[in-house]
């Protein structure tokens, strides 16, 4: 299943761009970004955690999955904190424009925290991989 899922993400594109039609091209791109792409990250996400290492091959590809999710759960953090401190911005110092939010600080952040939340996880599974396998084999 997830060979297939790894597959359609390479390949939509791809017939997107060959399609040459404006409204289906679109359909299609729209489904690989906003389908596509997250299931592939939960899916490589969950193959990280769950891999052992037990050759050379699944070591490299451990390996690049760990600079992956490292990037990942960095660009996350710099989003989420970008948002953040646009908000905090637009609250306390000039109210921009294109900023639409409240006045007050109690409900303006959005996704920000979120996103900071889930790349500081990120980063902790990439760094305490191994040692909380060790953890699971010692203790059960």
């Amino acid at each position: 299943m997830k060979y297939i899922l790894f597959i359609s993400t390479i390949l939509f594109p791809v017939f997107a761009f060959v399609l040459n039609h404006d409204f289906f091209s679109a359909v299609i791109l729209i489904v690989w970004l906003v389908l596509l792409i997250p299931l592939d990250i939960v899916t490589v996400i969950d193959w990280y955690r769950t891999t052992d290492k037990d050759n050379i091959l699944t070591k490299q590809g451990l390996l690049l999955t760990k600079v992956l999710i490292l990037c990942l759960g960095l660009c996350s953090i710099i989003i989420g904190v970008s948002i953040i401190v646009w908000v905090l911005y637009n609250i306390f110092i000039e109210r921009l424009p294109e900023y639409s939010g409240p006045r007050i600080i109690c409900g303006g952040f959005g996704i920000g925290p979120s996103l900071c939340a889930y790349g500081i996880y990120l980063l902790r599974l990439a760094f305490n991989r191994g040692r909380s396998k060790a953890a699971n084999k010692i203790n059960g």
